[in-house]
């Protein structure tokens, strides 16, 4: 069996994957990719790719400075006991300081936005500031590994073709003053983008999760950490008494051959 080794394999491209992927590589760490399907991006890059994250640098930016107090409240009165609440502290002291980190040394961008907070009735909700929506891509930056991304879910295209930022959305889906010139606009963008529309029905800009993978593979990229696709995990390799039992690896299957990952 042939092998392979790396100091970290990550099994799955979706955007918590990659993310972790990126901040090894970052730190210096021999970083492998594997993913089982023949595109990368999984669910993250169907979604809206949109984050809840409290305090954030561009919201105290926009001048909407939060209470990490409140932010805790609001998400214990939710979650309950179903998660340790030194997690649930931990990710309101440091989730922000995540998405600095990917927005000083990443092409990951995010902006904060006036979305409300789910459950408004809950103690410590806020009206917005804390949703926050990836910052649109051009599709070309990415060169051949566009087509190898998942696409964005059928329900979230416009006549089948192009998506939307959340603020956009905002105004498509109430119809609010705007909204037709918006709409008028992005489908002329769509339409007379020639070059474009030689090479795919996909529209050039991406929005939502689509915009968020697509600027994490641009990140992977620049630090030279592959993707495998249609390299499922068949296997762990477990270590002897040497390693003390624990785990070392991974079996993946690739071009019909299996791979000793450690």
């Amino acid at each position: 069996m042939a092998r392979h080794e790396v100091d970290l394999l990550v099994i799955g491209s979706g955007a918590g994957a990659m993310t972790a992927a990126f901040t090894a590589a970052d730190a210096g760490a021999d970083v492998l990719i594997v993913e089982k399907s023949a595109r990368y991006g999984g669910t993250s890059a169907t979604s809206g790719g949109g984050i809840w994250i409290p305090d954030s640098a561009d919201a105290r930016a926009k001048g909407h400075a939060d209470d990490p107090k409140e932010a805790l409240a609001y998400i214990k009165a939710l979650i309950g006991d179903d998660v340790p609440a030194s997690k649930l502290e931990t990710y309101v002291a440091s989730a922000h300081r995540m998405l600095s980190y990917l927005a000083e040394r990443s092409e990951v961008q995010y902006t904060a936005y006036a979305y409300s907070d789910y459950h408004m009735d809950v103690a410590g909700s806020r009206d917005g500031w804390r949703t926050h929506d990836p910052i649109p891509l051009m599709a070309d930056r990415l060169g051949e590994a566009f087509s190898d991304m998942e696409p964005p879910h059928t329900e979230t295209l416009t006549f089948g073709r192009f998506t939307w930022t959340m603020e956009e959305a905002k105004l498509l889906l109430t119809m609010s003053p705007g909204a037709k010139p918006l709409l008028f606009k992005l489908m002329l963008q769509y339409a007379f983008d020639l070059p474009w529309r030689f090479k795919t029905k996909r529209a050039r800009r991406l929005t939502g999760g689509n915009a968020l993978i697509g600027r994490l593979k641009l990140s992977l990229d620049a630090k030279g950490v592959p993707i495998w696709l249609n390299s499922p995990m068949v296997d762990l390799i477990v270590g002897g008494q040497e390693k003390g039992g624990r785990i070392t690896g991974a079996i993946v299957e690739r071009d019909g051959q299996r791979i000793e990952v450690h």
